[in-house]
């Protein structure tokens, strides 16, 4: 993370800097989701097989991909593209067998 207000809470101490990254929005925003996914993983896993639940994971990729060139507008290769067609692919293979 690259927040000058960590870079400078840390300089004061490690307590400090360790306060100032327990009370930062985009952690705690970052802590909220990871939990939130997990709870949803775990209520899939509650209703599907892990066999087929599982190359959903990959699903991830093109949402991370999406996510990253409309809200952090970067560029999308044909390479992106190729890989990410070649992903969802393997998921339907693995999911219909």
């Amino acid at each position: 993370m690259s927040d000058l207000g960590i870079e400078k809470a840390f300089q004061s101490s490690t307590f400090n800097g360790l306060l100032f990254m327990a009370t930062h929005i985009s952690i705690i925003g970052g802590l909220f989701t990871y939990v939130a996914s997990a709870g949803a993983w775990l209520y899939v896993l509650s209703k599907v097989d892990v066999s087929k639940a599982y190359p959903f994971v990959g699903l991830g990729f093109v949402l991370t991909m999406l996510f990253a060139h409309f809200f952090l507008n970067e560029p999308i290769s044909l390479l992106k593209v190729t890989g990410t067609f070649l992903i969802v692919a393997g998921v339907f293979l693995v999911s219909a067998s």
